[in-house]
């Protein structure tokens, strides 16, 4: 496993409750989580050789991911597509850059002067969430609080990603 495993993991928790479930036809708790899992694994191949925890800004554009209006990050398409959800630029609405760096997650939005950090982990491994999810989802929060993934769900989306 990359050493991005947490981080991804609160990447694609983040985007999960980003998705609007009131479009037609509304999204199962099961495309939900399918979803997340899928972003999580993609995003921890797609950062498996380009990740610096000595020099965090490096490779920083690389790991970027983005959602600005009909133009959507192919790494949110793949997920989508793979947990059978339709309209993807439907039921994204939010417009901004994430960077999933090692040791923290930050959201710039369109309107944003600075990106807020959504989570972090000090130096000595003290994790800080700073965002929690209020919306669509109530596996999301356990995922979030309980960063225990089991073997058999990585390896279940990797075999769908791969």
């Amino acid at each position: 496993m990359p050493e991005a495993t947490r981080e991804c993991e609160v990447a694609s928790c983040w985007w999960t409750s980003q998705l609007d479930t009131g479009v037609a036809p509304p999204l199962t708790e099961d495309q939900l989580s399918k979803f997340q899992m899928a972003l999580q694994s993609i995003l921890e191949q797609r950062y498996d050789n380009h990740w610096y925890p000595i020099d965090p800004e490096r490779g920083t554009a690389y790991r970027s991911i983005s959602s600005e209006g009909r133009s959507m990050d192919q790494v949110i398409t793949q997920a989508a597509r793979l947990s059978g959800i339709p309209n993807i630029t439907g039921r994204l609405k939010v417009q901004c850059i994430m960077w999933v760096d090692p040791s923290s997650v930050k959201v710039a939005f369109s309107h944003a002067k600075k990106p807020n950090i959504i989570w972090q982990r000090n130096e000595e491994g003290v994790e800080q969430l700073t965002w929690r999810h209020t919306g669509n989802s109530a596996h999301i929060n356990q995922r979030l609080v309980n960063s225990n993934l089991t073997r058999e769900s990585l390896l279940e989306v990797q075999e769908i990603v791969s």
